[in-house]
């Protein structure tokens, strides 16, 4: 009754709260054992708020409460784009003539990327309202492989009005790649770990910049501290590593996923919990399951005390179900409401 009389003035205008009253509403009624009614605001969510974290927990309880409309909602929503072609459509025609455009696409060419984005940044300034300009820059860079600069899409935010579709898949995809493919997929087969995990801590982490180093000495394209490095390097058998072997995306990649098999092995293999492990530590996440085991997992992380761990917590694992919706065969992931067991 409280969230009906809200209307529409929730404030939830974000990508990861929009949709937060209309998901417990349906908890509420899921637990009040009205299920058809909970099976219809669920469906509500995650067809309003798409690729939303309350969609994403809409779904989970959706497959609950109704397995069957759960798939079939996906099958409905989960339509796949066409392949990227090799053409890039400059709209307005001017700008593909724009001396900063073609001065930009030719060092592009010859691997220049800092001195290109010197070039196409001036293209976006002279097309400043022009998000399809910004969306080809992008995609410029994307095609080239610098995705530590196209994932950054201005607009990005644009995508979540709609689940990918024909015709902004290559956008999804742009804004969610996977680099370093080889490495990864290596990574995951050894230590049993899905590749969407991965992908969205290296998103968060690091934006896929392998040289990139924190305030507090985090290194490579998922953060390692030195001292984490090493004890995973002992547990690999690499033996140790240096601050400057972080660097190397194979090395850190190796070392990082190391460290996501031994919080999955600790918290039974559960993603929010490996998540909030990698970002606010495995002692804190035991802390807090020890003080809050008895809530559902919805409710646990909205508890969560450190207000960056929630935060991360939702965003990576916002990411980690469009990495599994877009590449995928499991686009409702596995999310165990029950920590009570762990």
């Amino acid at each position: 009754r409280f969230v009906d009389a809200q209307g529409s003035r929730t404030g939830e205008a974000d990508g990861y709260s929009r949709g937060r009253l209309a998901y417990f509403r349906g908890r509420s009624l899921e637990q009040l054992s009205l299920r058809t009614e909970a099976r219809q605001a669920f469906t509500a969510v995650v067809r309003a708020n798409p690729m939303s974290y309350y969609a994403l927990l809409a779904l989970t309880r959706l497959n609950v409460v109704d397995a069957t409309a759960a798939v079939a909602l996906v099958d409905e929503l989960r339509v796949p784009g066409p392949a990227a072609s090799g053409f890039i459509e400059i709209r307005p025609a001017e700008a593909a003539r724009d001396p900063f455009f073609r001065r930009g696409t030719t060092l592009l060419r010859m691997g220049l990327l800092s001195l290109a984005e010197l070039e196409l940044n001036k293209v976006e300034r002279n097309y400043a309202n022009n998000e399809e300009i910004a969306w080809v820059m992008r995609l410029l860079y994307h095609r080239v492989g610098a995705f530590e600069r196209s994932h950054r899409a201005r607009g990005a935010d644009d995508l979540r009005l709609s689940y990918p579709n024909e015709t902004n898949l290559e956008r999804w995809q742009i804004a969610y790649p996977r680099p370093f493919t080889e490495i990864v997929d290596g990574a995951a087969a050894a230590r049993s770990i899905d590749r969407a995990w991965i992908y969205a801590i290296m998103r968060s982490e690091s934006g896929f910049r392998p040289d990139i180093e924190s305030w507090a000495n985090a290194r490579g394209l998922l953060q390692l501290m030195e001292g984490t490095a090493n004890d995973m390097a002992r547990l690999t058998g690499r033996g140790s590593v240096r601050a400057r072997d972080l660097f190397d995306p194979a090395i850190n990649v190796e070392l990082g996923v190391m460290y996501m098999r031994t919080l999955a092995d600790r918290f039974g293999n559960h993603p929010f919990l490996v998540f909030g492990g990698y970002n606010g530590g495995a002692g804190n996440v035991n802390s807090w399951l020890r003080a809050r085991r008895q809530l559902p997992l919805d409710q646990w992380v909205e508890a969560i005390p450190f207000d960056q761990t929630r935060n991360y917590v939702k965003g990576v694992g916002t990411s980690y179900w469009v990495y599994a919706w877009l590449y995928d065969d499991h686009p409702i992931p596995t999310l165990p409401f029950d920590l009570s067991g762990i």
